[in-house]
């Protein structure tokens, strides 16, 4: 059985914000915690899966802010 469109949209949506929520631990880890809370307000905006995924690995990879403001800035943002 397929599940409801509603029901894919929620579940879609809910994954998106874990991935935006995993993306800020990251660099909170990574980086500062205030500095990567100023990227939320711009994470929040981005609802691609598949952006976010690539989001998330340059923040692994990251070493400053700054790249990853540029990551944003070559993604649209």
């Amino acid at each position: 059985m397929n599940a409801a469109p509603i029901v894919q949209y929620v579940g879609a949506q809910a994954a998106n914000e874990r991935s935006r929520e995993h993306i800020l631990k990251v660099l909170a880890a990574r980086l500062q915690p205030e500095a990567a809370s100023t990227f939320k307000p711009v994470l929040d905006t981005i609802e691609n899966a598949q952006r976010l995924e690539a989001l998330f690995d340059a923040a692994i990879e990251i070493d400053s802010v700054e790249e990853f403001r540029q990551v944003l800035k070559e993604n649209g943002n």
